[in-house]
């Protein structure tokens, strides 16, 4: 049996939904919630977990690739880097390890200690985008290293912060997979009281798990007021 080092960077990429344009600004998406939600739902969990950032690329606008304005140079990125590859290396020249990425969960502890205001950051987001222990783990690691390249020796809440932005793939999942019994039940009372058409229902529930994602959609609103409209104008 041969063994080989298998320490490698992994890199993918991948459209939002089949037609590609679920989330743009620019272009509406075609397809259906279902069609979304079983693509996005070819990435396992366990794969997904251990992806540690995942990133939402909008297209690009004419205006932005017309601007040639003056952009941070690859020289002063790699500067900062090594500089906190520097500091890394400092934190664990007495451990077996080199890099944050390699943090197991003691080091992690000792590492990637979080204030008060950290720690309530990072409860929110464990619990809303129900994150397993693996990806909280990895949120930590990431944070440890915007910090490092922010050149703080702790955890700031807004390193916290960003690192839990690079779950956007979690956030997705989370809230297509949203249960609707309580709209359900919502839905009926409005159709018992308002005399809503069923179909107008169905059309305003698939709205609701299309722009849900959002985490802002009240799918109340426009139904009451269409009702009320319908109302006054017969």
């Amino acid at each position: 049996t041969y063994t080989f080092p298998a320490n490698f960077m992994f890199v993918a990429s991948m459209n939002p939904c089949p037609c590609g344009y679920y989330g743009s600004t620019l272009k509406t998406c075609t397809c259906t919630p279902n069609q979304i939600h079983t693509y996005l739902s070819k990435i396992s969990g366990p794969l997904l977990d251990r992806i540690d950032i995942q990133l939402e690329v909008q297209t690009i606008k004419y205006v932005d690739l017309a601007n040639f304005s003056q952009e941070e140079d690859s020289f002063t990125i790699r500067k900062r880097v090594n500089q906190a590859r520097q500091i890394q290396l400092k934190r664990y020249k007495n451990s077996h390890i080199h890099s944050n990425s390699e943090l197991s969960a003691k080091n992690l502890k000792e590492a990637c200690e979080l204030s008060t205001e950290c720690n309530k950051i990072m409860q929110n987001a464990f619990e809303k985008l129900n994150l397993s222990a693996r990806a909280y783990s990895r949120v930590l690691k990431v944070a440890r290293t915007i910090a490092d390249l922010d050149g703080s020796e702790r955890i700031m809440t807004d390193h916290i912060a960003e690192a839990i932005q690079y779950r956007c793939l979690d956030k997705f999942i989370k809230y297509m997979d949203v249960d609707l019994n309580s709209l359900e039940e919502k839905f009926r009372n409005l159709n018992v009281y308002l005399g809503i058409n069923i179909d107008e229902i169905n059309l305003a529930k698939e709205k609701v798990k299309t722009e849900y994602i959002n985490n802002s959609y009240n799918p109340l609103i426009p139904i009451i007021k269409s009702s009320i409209k319908q109302r006054i104008t017969y």
